[in-house]
């Protein structure tokens, strides 16, 4: 008994090209005289291009290898592979495992035989060189279309657009999603986190385009693409359809590119070691004595338990430097905050940042950029090379080097302080009113912005809870 496998291979889905196939294969199988063959198909592109693995094919190269067929059927050679070396590396396994009949409609090889292992080499080239050729005129195609400004509508509908085909939407639902996408810009520019507004938004039931849940890294990508101002990114480049109007698009264009200076700053923590801040005091407080940060705890004291903030460090007596009670400390900050945003100063802010349209600190990050362009230059051994024969001394690159690191360093500072008047300036007028209704985040973004340090200092015994406001200091900035 001769023991067969068939294996039918079809790129994408749809159609009957599988079942057909299989019909072909088991009638081969059975003039082999194996009434019930083992089938592997599976749905899946054979290019070397493809970026999923074929499940089926990889468990066929699994099962020759531990010698359970005598032969193989294909429907045609280029369903085994469209590419020469994955095509060796399956006649290898093939003669490795003593199986040497391959068996298609229109052909038998023999594996044995070079001359028919050549035959099949030049099959699989031949598919190999017809896939170039395709790829070749679909990626000229695509080139051309975006250089038109032509919006790509194939693939995976996007967030806040209509899509096509099966995955088209009802035009109102698109509507909606533009609504949460510059809903999404204007808490970025406000301050709001990536986390924020995914947490935010997955508790609202809001969904991707495909219905899953958001992560930071797909709001990220959807905030970040020029597809929300209506161009075009393609390999790289972004290109502008012809008769492109600011108007047309979801987002307004400066927004975007302040949104998108933000998101994509290197300097901007993308990770965090540990949990995340759960308390709104944390990373802007610090104890009076010592200068270290405050944190925040659960501690039990006259038998109820209550939550403080209070620093690490140990004073003489055993206890911390500085506790205070989180809802005492917080209420201090928080109605001096609200005055402050009520003051005619922050609605200057507002006005002056309303007439700056651009990013004040894309000019900034440029900067930034040409810095870092000198500095790889310096660590080139090529140009430190040019620089000996031109008997340029270790001590004046040093120089150099400790000249744009500072440089940077102040650059870096001066984004910071733009970076939080963008943030005031997004300060409602109304603050207090809508301080709930505000994200963990976009409330320690705000506090930031306007607080540059809160010392908290020792008071004398006061009871359990006892609070000396006198004890707490604020450094507004300016």
């Amino acid at each position: 008994m001769v023991r067969c496998a068939i294996y039918c291979r079809l790129s994408r889905s749809g159609g009957r090209s599988v079942e057909r196939q299989e019909q072909d294969g088991r009638r081969i199988a059975a003039e082999l005289g194996d009434a019930d063959p083992a089938v592997f198909k599976e749905t899946a592109s054979a290019s070397p291009y493809a970026k999923r693995a074929r499940q089926e094919w990889n468990s066929l190269l699994n099962s020759i290898e531990e010698k359970q067929f005598d032969a193989i059927v294909l429907w045609m050679e280029d369903r085994s592979a469209r590419d020469v070396l994955a095509a060796a590396d399956f006649v290898k396994t093939c003669q490795d495992a003593g199986l040497t009949k391959l068996v298609l409609p229109s052909f038998e090889y023999d594996l044995s035989d070079q001359e028919d292992v050549a035959k099949f080499y030049g099959e699989v080239a031949a598919a190999q060189r017809e896939l170039a050729k395709i790829v070749k005129r679909t990626r000229r195609a695509k080139l051309e279309q975006a250089e038109a400004g032509e919006l790509n509508n194939g693939g995976k509908r996007a967030f806040g657009f209509t899509g096509s085909g099966t995955q088209q939407v009802p035009l109102g639902r698109a509507l909606d999603e533009q609504a949460l996408i510059r809903e999404a810009v204007d808490r970025v520019l406000a301050g709001d986190s990536l986390r924020g507004i995914v947490g935010d938004w997955n508790r609202r039931g809001i969904r991707t385009a495909l219905g899953e849940q958001w992560v930071n890294t797909s709001l990220r990508r959807m905030l970040c693409s020029p597809r929300i101002i209506g161009k075009r990114h393609h390999h790289g480049t972004v290109y502008t359809p012809s008769g492109w109007e600011p108007a047309a698009a979801i987002v307004d264009p400066s927004k975007w590119e302040a949104c998108r200076q933000i998101l994509t700053d290197p300097a901007r923590r993308t990770t965090l070691a540990g949990r995340q801040p759960q308390h709104l005091l944390v990373g802007v407080s610090f104890c009076g004595a010592c200068g270290r940060r405050l944190r925040a705890r659960m501690v039990k004291q006259g038998g109820k338990r209550r939550t403080v903030y209070y620093c690490h460090d140990q004073n003489g007596t055993g206890g911390y430097h500085v506790t205070r009670d989180v809802a005492r400390l917080e209420d201090l900050i928080l109605d001096a905050l609200f005055r402050a945003a009520e003051t005619p100063k922050l609605a200057q802010v507002r006005q002056q940042q309303a007439a700056e349209v651009p990013d004040p600190t894309a000019e900034l990050y440029e900067s930034l950029a040409r810095d870092q362009g000198r500095l790889d230059k310096l660590d080139d051994d090529q140009v430190l090379a040019a620089l000996d024969d031109d008997h340029v001394k270790a001590a004046a690159v040093r120089r150099v080097r400790a000249e744009v690191e500072e440089r940077m360093e102040r650059t870096r500072a001066q984004a910071r302080r733009l970076e939080g008047g963008r943030v005031a300036a997004h300060v409602p007028a109304n603050l207090r009113k809508v301080w709930p209704d505000l994200s963990l985040d976009r409330q320690r973004a705000i506090l930031a912005a306007v607080v540059e340090r809160i010392e908290v200092y020792p008071q004398p015994p006061r009871g359990p809870g006892g609070f000396d406001p006198e004890s707490v200091k604020a450094f507004w900035r300016a």
